[in-house]
């Protein structure tokens, strides 16, 4: 099944060669082609509504002139310790049909709400609004912009143009917020963890486990809920799992499957 990458990587490829000079502009989940011949392009992973781009713009701009943004410490993620993923190596290599996923339910429009960032007026107004708008309403806080171009015979280094400099720190709050939780729990369930991913955490599953997790989540102003998981293979590099709710349909198990990349860099943390 084709994505929005494939018809980018197609789309270059084309442009290389007939030579002609185009300049990439890409985020995550968007890539935009300027060229003088053929205008812009655009390359995205879904799509939001005119409605959509206005609640991310209305979102934005209130944050911006709002006082949080002076009150919120301007820390970098090395400073919040920010991991956004972790991983229980002694699972490395092994394949599992007895872990259950536990997912926070709008995790990071909770915490936005949770640290002052957005009114209770626009968080209640955001959750009747597609999880994609939500998340870029905050993440355009901290948009980067990596910008490449193409002469025509070869390409140049990789450039970075920020439009939000000032609000970076904003975005990196709430991340912290979901990022705390994670490795609180994690923590807890000590070998029974296997690993996170942003607001979704995975682990052996035990009526005792489950409880553990809910109860933390919940105490910690979270809702959430439960993921079977049929089945995960952990390779040295990528994490697999099936499921019947969310990925893509892999016919060959007759499930959904997710694919996730990770850096294993947290064995001190779980030595016994």
């Amino acid at each position: 099944m084709r994505n929005y990458k494939s018809d980018f990587f197609d789309y270059v490829k084309f442009m290389e060669e007939i030579r002609e000079p185009f300049r990439i502009e890409y985020t995550n989940g968007m890539y935009q082609i300027f060229s003088a011949l053929h205008g812009k392009r655009e390359f995205k992973n879904g799509t939001i509504s005119m409605k959509g781009m206005n609640f991310i713009k209305t979102i934005k701009n209130r944050i911006i002139k709002s006082e949080i943004i002076e009150k919120i410490p301007k820390k970098t993620p090395k400073e919040l310790g920010l991991k956004y993923l972790l991983f229980n190596d002694h699972y490395m290599g092994k394949t599992m049909d007895n872990i259950i996923e536990l997912d926070l339910n709008s995790a990071y429009w909770k915490s936005a709400y949770k640290l002052g960032i957005i009114s209770k007026k626009d968080y209640y107004k955001g959750l009747q609004q597609p999880k994609l708008e939500r998340l870029a309403s905050l993440g355009s806080l901290a948009k980067t912009v990596r910008v490449r171009e193409f002469n025509g015979r070869k390409y140049s280094k990789v450039t970075i143009k920020n439009d939000s400099q000032d609000t970076r720190h904003v975005w990196f709050a709430i991340s912290s917020e979901v990022d705390k939780l994670m490795l609180k729990c994690a923590k807890e369930l000590k070998d029974q963890f296997v690993f996170y991913w942003v607001d979704a955490l995975f682990f052996i599953d035990t009526p005792e486990n489950r409880k553990k997790v809910q109860s933390m989540v919940k105490e910690a102003g979270y809702d959430s809920k439960f993921i079977k998981i049929l089945f995960a293979k952990f390779d040295p590099d990528s994490a697999k799992v099936w499921s019947k709710e969310k990925g893509k349909l892999d016919p060959e198990h007759n499930a959904k499957k997710r694919f996730f990349c990770y850096d294993i860099n947290n064995k001190e943390q779980f030595q016994k």
